[in-house]
């Protein structure tokens, strides 16, 4: 990428910004055994590391982040944190526009970020993957909204179980895939729920999705557990492991979206001919 985060890097390597670092490690014992931010960079990018401990530190810092004053120093931290799924966007980003500013881009998207480090409700486990998700949603819908007022059509896959670079675990590391698939299959639909011809997935406006599957159950082609199941995990893009209670459960909901979604394909075949 040509947009340098070399400035962001100076000023973390800066005495102003070690001395609050340091003032950090006091308040946090456990920053103590990383010297430097970028030591504890290195530790939030090795997957051999503990995720617990990764979410610890990051539910800190973010809460740090979060009283405002001298928190706010970590802005440029995150931003070198979270760099490589602001690369992958960026990469992907190019595929759907090519005419794509690389700089405004990313500007925009660490703006992005730190909007969503500063105000997202935050859970205790998988803490990164609650900030890349919402991340990749809202740069998917800013691109559709920029292509679309160009009458093109664009592909964003949806944040979903396959995000994240998957840890041994099943939690998630600090970026995002080098590959743009999505487990959810592909669907005719528009962004109103009509038919497209590139047969690619967009976005609804929740309203919309809301009640294109009520018209479906109605039709008998999904039933009302396929629609709350499709809902969440495809239109609200929630992981599918957040639905169940364990892993054979898991199963039999990954099945049930898998049917669901290609009855709904299948249905809106027949009706286009």
């Amino acid at each position: 990428m040509g947009f340098s985060f070399l400035r962001i890097e100076e000023e973390l390597a800066s005495e102003r910004f070690t001395s609050f670092y340091r003032r950090f490690q006091k308040e946090c014992p456990r920053l103590a055994v990383y010297p430097s931010t970028s030591a504890l960079i290195a530790f939030f990018n090795d997957v051999e590391q503990e995720y617990a401990e990764k979410d610890a530190l990051l539910s800190f810092l973010i809460t740090a982040y979060r009283r405002d004053g001298p928190g706010r120093l970590l802005s440029g931290f995150f931003i070198i944190l979270f760099r490589p799924s602001i690369a992958a966007l960026y990469r992907l980003a190019r595929k759907r526009d090519s005419r794509l500013d690389e700089e405004e881009f990313i500007q925009e998207v660490c703006a992005l970020l730190l909007e969503i480090i500063a105000t997202a409700p935050i859970r205790p486990r998988k803490v990164a993957m609650q900030i890349v998700g919402p991340l990749r949603n809202r740069v998917r819908s800013l691109m559709n909204r920029e292509l679309g007022r160009d009458s093109l059509e664009t592909y964003w896959p949806a944040a979903g179980e396959g995000e994240g670079n998957a840890a041994p675990d099943g939690d998630y590391d600090y970026g995002l895939p080098t590959s743009d698939k999505d487990e959810i299959p592909d669907l005719p639909l528009g962004e109103q729920g009509e038919q497209r011809e590139s047969g690619k997935w967009q976005r609804f406006d929740l309203a919309d999705a809301g009640d294109f599957l009520d018209n479906l159950v109605a039709a008998g082609v999904i039933c009302a557990e396929d629609r709350e199941v499709i809902y969440e995990t495809v239109i609200k893009e929630r992981p599918l492991k957040d639905l169940a209670s364990d892993p054979s459960e898991y199963q039999r909901l990954k099945k049930r979206r898998q049917r669901s979604l290609l009855a709904i394909r299948e249905h809106l075949r027949n009706s286009s001919k």
